[in-house]
């Protein structure tokens, strides 16, 4: 049986996972010097590394666009207005450049090809557990990172109202909608599931 590596899809909780292996000895994402990158960091670059069983975490669409608009823009610009002017904005730009902010963006279903198993963010650790016991790892209990130390600092206590689809308007949900159209159909895939899924190779 191979071993098992971590493919970090940046916004899906990677950094929760990084610690956590850390906290263990296991190197992974960040911490694993094996990892190559391209156009984008190391951890953030989706591969296969021979002898590995890849697996990756995947989340709902919207929330992850919602999570890197947090990750880009202050706590006091987190609005409606302003979700709507950056992400029409950065839609267009990665229509011509996927790989634009360190791959916090890039389309899941690019991770998923080079995974043996995907697990969903919406229960990530009951798949987490399940997973590790299959390849007979430590289990590790996940903490919240939100993605580096600036950003912990600057979002751990902040009070402010969350941010959902329907802001966003209509015409801009189907842009999204259609440029992210494998990764909706993978989540709604996953997320009827009960545990890791494992990907079928043709």
């Amino acid at each position: 049986m191979n071993k098992l590596k971590f493919l970090h899809i940046p916004k899906n909780a990677g950094s929760s996972i990084e610690y956590a292996a850390k906290s263990k000895g296991i190197k992974w994402g960040k911490f694993d010097k094996t990892l190559k990158g391209n156009k984008a960091r190391r951890w953030h670059t989706p591969q296969t590394i021979k002898g590995y069983d890849m697996f990756c975490v995947v989340r709902n669409p919207w929330d992850r666009i919602i999570s890197q608009f947090y990750h880009k823009n202050s706590v006091g610009s987190y609005a409606p207005l302003k979700l709507n002017k950056w992400l029409q904005r950065v839609i267009s730009a990665l229509k011509n450049k996927r790989h634009t902010q360190d791959n916090h963006l890039l389309p899941q279903n690019f991770f998923v090809k080079h995974s043996v198993y995907v697990l969903c963010f919406d229960r990530i650790q009951g798949d987490l557990d399940m997973l590790l016991e299959m390849y007979s790892l430590p289990p590790m209990e996940l903490g919240h990172h939100y993605g580096g130390g600036k950003q912990n600092r600057k979002r751990r206590n902040a009070t402010f109202k969350r941010l959902k689809r329907t802001d966003l308007t209509p015409s801009l949900r189907k842009e999204i909608k259609k440029f992210y159209q494998k990764d909706f159909q993978i989540y709604n895939l996953i997320s009827t599931l009960n545990g890791p899924y494992k990907v079928k190779r043709s």
